[in-house]
């Protein structure tokens, strides 16, 4: 009889550099790579994230994890480089992402950026592309990811899966509906442009 995984009341409480870790506990880093971090933080080579400097040409392309950000920075970036095809070994140089860059490389590239971010509303973002996907394909495509990059236990029940994405406690940036919602409500305001694709 197989067991059922129960998840922790904690869960989505312990913050990683890219998110949540959940279900399994991420192992405490040996001292050497705990140095390694932190001279990464000190020196303004972790990955920019939230704390990244908007520059007001910047425009972004947000949306949900798991929702097709990928293909449309793929699309852009054959669109803003027609010289060159887009490759998954040039992408981060042509559309880069906010959670793999340093703020100090980010700001380093030519203007106008156009980036990648999964981040909910931030009225710093001033021109926005909003990629909004199913949010039924949206949890599949997020369970089997998280299943292949081992943050999720291979026993992990649909249901249990279910109940910890609709909660939003599957990694830092809150539910799928008050990630679209935060977009939607700034749409209609006229401080900003968005541009919604579904």
């Amino acid at each position: 009889m197989k067991r059922k995984t129960r998840l922790p009341s904690t869960l989505g409480s312990q913050q990683g550099p890219v998110g949540a870790f959940m279900w399994r506990r991420a192992p405490s880093l040996p001292g050497y790579l705990r140095v390694r971090q932190a001279t990464a933080i000190l020196l303004g080579l972790a990955p920019a994230g939230r704390q990244l400097t908007v520059l007001p040409s910047d425009v972004f392309l947000v949306s949900y994890p798991r929702s097709g950000n990928t293909w449309l920075r793929f699309l852009v970036g054959n669109l803003m480089f027609p010289e060159g095809q887009t490759t998954f070994g040039n992408l981060e140089t042509r559309v880069p992402d906010i959670y793999v860059h340093s703020d100090r490389v980010l700001k380093r590239m030519d203007n106008p950026r156009v980036l990648k971010s999964h981040e909910p509303y931030d009225p710093r973002y001033r021109n926005v592309v909003l990629l909004v996907r199913d949010p039924r394909e949206v949890a599949s495509s997020y369970y089997w990811y998280l299943l292949k990059q081992r943050v999720l236990a291979e026993d992990t029940s649909i249901p249990d899966y279910a109940d910890a994405f609709l909660r939003g406690s599957l990694d830092s940036f809150g539910t799928w509906e008050h990630h679209v919602a935060s977009w939607l409500a700034a749409r209609r305001g006229d401080q900003q442009d968005l541009l919604l694709v579904r």
